[in-house]
């Protein structure tokens, strides 16, 4: 026993160093890895088409409007069409192959990270490479075409939303015709004059002519409303919004994030030197035993 616990100290005293030149020599072989970032803002885009909405009426927050954004910006879609306006499937691969587009995408999708910035409403986005030019390039390319694709959504939903509200002015246009014939209609039945105003038809014997110009009017109002809402779409379409503005452009850095010769020199020094205190106490206790 007393036997074990000298070799088995002189073994760990010996092993302390031993792990640290290890540590070092592993750090200095692993390839730098530098990361560079774009920062944006980002908004949402119109609400859905509401004719009897006023102007100026308050939009409930979207809790869930941002985490949608980081998921939209890691998604297939984008990161694929990153993937094609930079040609990494001919950058990445190998003696002149192609590398396939998913494998590609998985490289991406692993090299890319997108938070919010704290304390602000700022998004970022984060890519990590080994070549802080190819990280830097990513990282704008990303950010532009995320904003490539929010704006082709607008503009889709904005001819979508043209498209309802042209089917529901040409039904709403029906309407006013079928009030006004039952306006006229119902005139011709009490014989009321030609053009004739409020005081001409008072009394109980002209209120369903009253009622049914009330319909026609109200009619008329929803039709106006969908005109309006009707430019409001071609204004968006011919002029759309910008729900995603880039604030800062990605710039190389130079200083590799990884790997963090320091920090893992010093773990390596930490644990060296636990083991060397427990193998120096294992020898000290075979020593004192056979003394």
């Amino acid at each position: 026993m007393k036997h074990v616990c000298v070799v088995l100290g002189a073994v760990l005293i010996a092993l302390a160093p031993v792990i640290v030149i290890a540590a070092t020599v592993y750090t200095l072989m692993l390839p730098n890895i530098y990361s560079s970032s774009v920062r944006i803002t980002v908004s949402e885009d119109a609400p859905e088409v509401n004719p009897f909405a006023t102007e100026g009426e308050f939009q409930p927050y979207n809790p869930y409007f941002l985490r949608t954004q980081f998921e939209l910006i890691q998604s297939k879609p984008v990161l694929y069409e990153v993937v094609k306006r930079l040609n990494l499937q001919q950058e990445w691969g190998r003696g002149g192959e192609k590398l396939p587009r998913e494998i590609a995408y998985k490289i991406l999708r692993n090299s890319v990270q997108v938070f919010q910035q704290r304390d602000t409403s700022l998004l970022v986005i984060s890519v990590k490479r080994d070549n802080p030019d190819e990280a830097a390039e990513i990282a704008n390319e990303l950010a532009v075409t995320y904003r490539d694709f929010r704006l082709d959504s607008a503009q889709k939903n904005a001819r979508r939303k043209i498209e309802t509200i042209e089917e529901a002015m040409e039904e709403q246009h029906q309407r006013i015709e079928d009030a006004e014939k039952k306006v006229q209609k119902i005139g011709d039945e009490l014989n009321v004059p030609e053009n004739a105003g409020p005081t001409e038809t008072q009394g109980i014997k002209y209120r369903p002519y009253r009622r049914a110009i009330a319909d026609l009017e109200s009619e008329d109002f929803i039709y106006n409303q969908l005109k309006t809402k009707h430019r409001q779409e071609i204004i968006t379409l011919k002029v759309p919004r910008n729900v995603v503005e880039l604030i800062d452009m990605a710039e190389p850095n130079r200083r590799p994030v990884s790997p963090n010769l320091f920090m893992n020199v010093l773990l390596s020094v930490f644990l060296a030197g636990f083991i060397g205190i427990v193998g120096g106490i294992l020898l000290a206790v075979g020593l004192q035993k056979r003394a």
